[in-house]
């Protein structure tokens, strides 16, 4: 799916990495992986009042950059929308457990738990104040009803979906009402 890599810090807490890249203010680019305390957001980390970005380079060591010094950032390699619907329809089948992250098996708290962080990560909503590109919208959307689909998938006792079947028949769908 569309992982981000988890390190541990220096001081013992977890992170996650974006891939990014930074414009300094002397005009220099760096492109790197960005890590960010797994509490966190990269649209937090960037208005939050620590002092320095965690920042490691692609060709050098890991440092600490001013965000004094920083005139922008942007996150690379994330695919489109039209990339992730076409990469679905490539799959021969549809794995629920590998979209929301999950092991097989998992119970359904962890299942729940997953499926929440990630439609809290990914929701357009909590970015529908911000004047972000079309292109990050649309990401976040199609990441969204992709995990959407995934958790019904295992809430209604589906554990794998060839493409084909998909096709004839729906993932889920609204029942009448019972009178």
């Amino acid at each position: 799916m569309f992982e981000r890599s988890t390190v541990d810090s220096l001081n013992g807490t977890r992170k996650t990495s974006y891939q990014v890249r930074i414009s300094l203010d002397d005009g220099t680019s760096l492109t790197g992986k960005l890590h960010v305390a797994t509490t966190r957001g990269l649209d937090d980390e960037v208005n939050s009042s620590n002092a320095f970005f965690d920042f490691e380079p692609y060709q050098g060591q890991r440092a600490m950059i001013a965000k004094r010094c920083v005139r922008a950032i942007a996150r690379c390699n994330l695919p489109s929308a039209k990339q992730l619907e076409s990469r679905e329809r490539r799959l021969e089948t549809c794995d629920p457990y590998q979209i929301l992250g999950v092991a097989r098996g998992a119970d359904d708290e962890s299942i729940k738990l997953a499926y929440r962080s990630l439609a809290k990560v990914y929701h357009p909503d909590r970015v529908a104040g911000i004047d972000l590109p079309k292109e990050v919208t649309d990401y976040m959307s199609a990441v969204v009803r992709r995990v959407n689909a995934a958790y019904a998938m295992l809430q209604n006792g589906v554990s794998e979906l060839s493409v084909e079947q998909g096709r004839r028949e729906p993932v889920f769908s609204r029942s009448g009402r019972a009178d």
